[in-house]
């Protein structure tokens, strides 16, 4: 079961020069939890109703009980963001194999995202605006 989206206080995530930083440094501080499978996170922006920014999602594949999940991500939101300096808009634990890859096996960045705001990981908070033709940056 996904966890529950965080309040975001409306940090800006940056984009283009800095994406790849965040993306890498986000992903460093989400494999070092417990339960996290390495090289199964991506990290991405969502646009904020109100607030004219965007927010951070982090998603990560487990294979620990679903019932540890809740535990996962709240260590997550409190990771990420002691590295990064940024608030977390959501951040969430899904099964093996259930994060979409590109056709050269790397994880699909904009794919996940697309997935997310659709409601494929499960219910997304009202604060997140839904319309994917919205944010022109995304987190590497």
């Amino acid at each position: 079961m996904p966890s529950e989206a965080s309040k975001s206080t409306g940090v800006h995530v940056p984009s283009a020069a800095t994406s790849t930083r965040i993306g890498d440094t986000c992903s460093e501080a989400a494999v070092a939890i417990e339960g996290v499978k390495a090289g199964r996170i991506v990290c991405f922006g969502v646009s904020l109703r109100d607030l004219a920014t965007e927010g951070l999602v982090v998603l990560c594949e487990s294979e620990e009980l679903e019932s540890i999940w809740p535990d996962i991500a709240a260590r997550m939101r409190k990771a990420v963001p002691a590295k990064l300096d940024v608030d977390l808009v959501d951040a969430r634990v899904v099964p093996i194999g259930t994060l979409r890859k590109s056709t050269s096996g790397k994880l699909a960045r904009d794919g996940n995202r697309n997935w997310y705001l659709a409601g494929k990981f499960g219910p997304i908070a009202e604060n997140i605006l839904r319309d994917v033709g919205t944010v022109a940056s995304r987190v590497a």
